[in-house]
């Protein structure tokens, strides 16, 4: 086994680092095929990550192993279980995409490495491939606006703090508490390229910061350029955003994605959501059919400039989109994320473009210990598909996470399930994984058949 499959098991499975036997065959379809004979748990699978669930699948079905962030954050096993037969699994889900920006600011602001690299080896555990990867964007966006004649206090004045980077990245505020020095700027370059390659290295596909239009309102003063300024969002200062139809959008744009590239590298996918949650400049849909084509092609200038092998696919949240911006945008270059699973069923306009199926939960990180649990047994990825959607993947934007635990299991476990969940089998096995780790413990659990436990 190679030193990625290695690393994983030491890290996670340190006493049975020798009892696992992990084949890749790369090929196209995500698949996974565990046998365990002998004192030794044999998995096949076409990546890294497929493999990384098989080994998390099999140690909750044969050996009553359930993680959390609640309580149970490690593997804590006697012996592996042998059983006779095979495991196997097909992952029809092609994205499996991991949280929302509130999600980095609400419960992550503060992590390590050593924390990220605990949550990456989660991720893949549950077969995520597609984690958002917009930490370090401070850097980016900091000397490109020293290329654009900004001092470095204007440029640190422009970015908002730790607590506050995700909205600015979705075009609300700009420079809201922002770092005292330079330093914090280049720290967070730092821990976000470390993300980068232990994403890169699993094999996943990273969502990186791209561009709007959103900058500084300084900028009208720095260069010759028109800016529209938003009307606000929650009572923070009114934002600006370039004229999309103004040459210096493309000039800005290219030059903060070509410094991407140099300080983090580049790896397909951005993510851009303009006016996320705020309002645009100008009304109608001729403005905003000029917005999406004014990225649209940015980044097809960009892929002639950088990659010409490949094609930039734009990530576009669901939250606040605008038709008329996705309309201009061609059907292979954009993947739209419905991160409630409602917004794309019923617009006719968006149905041919690429959807992950999400569920969003927890809205203002305030830790509700709620949730429908059978409602989200129906699957939303499933009905998606029923419902004529180009539903390409599924996906979790959790605004905070760290809280209640069987909401999140059951969400995880719907990521790569291609059909609907039976509510009752599945908690009665959650509740042996989380409180037994036997078998045992639902002999003794009294479960009302009329259902009055609540989801």
């Amino acid at each position: 086994m190679d030193d990625v499959i290695v690393g994983f098991l030491k890290r996670n499975l340190p006493d049975f680092v020798n009892c696992f036997h992990v084949e890749i065959d790369e090929s196209e379809n995500d698949y996974f095929f565990v046998t365990a004979d002998k004192g030794v748990v044999t998995i096949s699978a076409n990546c890294y990550i497929s493999a990384f669930h098989g080994i998390y699948c099999y140690l909750k079905k044969y050996c009553w192993v359930q993680l959390s962030w609640c309580g149970n954050r490690s593997i804590k096993l006697d012996k592996l279980v042998m059983f006779d037969g095979e495991y196997k699994k097909k992952i029809k889900q092609k994205f499996r995409v991991y949280m929302n920006y509130c999600t980095l600011d609400y419960s992550m602001c503060w992590w390590d490495f050593k924390r990220w690299e605990k949550e990456i080896d989660f991720m893949a555990m549950n077969g995520i491939n597609m984690p958002l990867a917009v930490i370090g964007s401070e850097a980016v966006l900091f000397e490109t606006l020293l290329d654009f004649g900004f001092s470095e206090r204007e440029a640190l004045d422009s970015i908002s703090g730790p607590a506050f980077w995700a909205w600015q990245l979705m075009t609300n505020i700009t420079g809201y508490l922002p770092p005292v020095s330079k330093d914090y700027v280049y720290e967070r370059l730092t821990l976000g390229k470390k993300i980068l390659e232990r994403y890169v290295e699993f094999g996943m596909y990273p969502i990186q910061q791209g561009f709007s239009g959103h900058v500084p309102a300084l900028m009208e003063k720095k260069q010759d350029v028109k800016l529209y300024m938003q009307k606000g969002w929650n009572g923070f200062e009114k934002t600006a955003q370039i004229n999309p139809l103004d040459p210096f959008f493309k000039i800005f744009g290219i030059a903060y994605l070509k410094k991407l590239c140099e300080l983090m590298g580049f790896y397909g996918y951005i993510a851009c959501d303009p006016f996320h949650e705020g309002t645009p400049p100008k009304r109608g849909k001729k403005y905003l059919y000029a917005v999406g084509k004014a990225i649209s092609n940015l980044y097809t200038e960009f892929d002639k400039i950088v990659q010409a092998d490949k094609k930039t696919v734009w990530v576009m949240q669901s939250w606040s989109m605008r038709d008329d911006i996705v309309q201009a945008v061609d059907k292979d270059k954009l993947i739209i994320l419905d991160i409630n699973s409602q917004r794309t069923i019923n617009d006719k306009r968006v149905k041919e473009y690429p959807v992950v199926a999400g569920m969003l939960h927890n809205f203002g990180g305030k830790n509700a210990m709620q949730g429908k649990l059978r409602l989200h047994c129906k699957n939303s990825w499933l009905n998606l598909k029923k419902n004529g959607v180009k539903a390409v993947g599924s996906g979790m934007f959790m605004e905070g996470i760290e809280q209640n635990p069987v909401l999140y299991d059951l969400q995880f476990e719907l990521l790569t399930t291609d059909s609907a969940i039976d509510f009752e089998s599945w908690i009665k096995d959650y509740i042996e994984r989380r409180y037994s780790g036997s078998g045992r413990i639902i002999e003794k659990v009294h479960l009302n058949e009329r259902g009055r436990h609540r989801d």
